[in-house]
């Protein structure tokens, strides 16, 4: 959560989440594993059946490693968690919430992103909604036309 004085330069606070690029070869196997599946077919919401994603980058996403420390929950849980923590802490404050990174990060940018609104993370106990963006400086495609429709039209997210 920023700051008060980055407050009052942007008018409201800002929760980041930035995710981490690629740096290790084997994550570069991950992002060009390039079949897609259902998105429900993962754990994650979605009415439509016809909303697909990329295996290799919703793998790294959903995917835990119960022998290592860090990942015990998947990089999807541990985001979530977070969240969960940090949204009720300001019930008064207005607040974005903006997902940044890079390469395989801008990837896991869009997963997060659909997943926030797709759970209803951004909503507040009055139904007001938290605007949720994604940041990017370069990434690849991580779905169908469908999700992307499916992002943008119908959940509102802003890549």
């Amino acid at each position: 959560m920023s700051n008060d004085k980055l407050f009052k330069k942007l008018g409201r606070h800002n929760i980041v989440v930035v995710w981490k690029g690629t740096i290790i070869e084997l994550k570069w196997v991950t992002d060009l594993t390039d079949y897609q599946k259902p998105i429900f077919d993962y754990g994650m919401p979605c009415p439509n059946s016809s909303v697909k994603v990329e295996a290799g980058f919703v793998d790294l996403y959903t995917n835990k490693v119960n022998d290592d420390p860090f990942c015990k929950l998947s990089a999807q849980g541990q985001m979530i968690n977070e969240l969960k923590k940090i949204i009720p802490r300001y019930p008064y404050k207005e607040f974005n919430i903006t997902v940044t990174s890079h390469s395989l990060g801008g990837a896991l940018i869009v997963l997060s992103t659909y997943d926030i609104v797709e759970l209803g993370l951004h909503q507040m106990d009055d139904g007001q909604g938290i605007p949720v963006c994604g940041l990017t400086f370069t990434g690849s495609r991580v779905g169908n036309l469908n999700f992307n429709e499916r992002l943008e039209k119908k959940l509102g997210v802003k890549i």
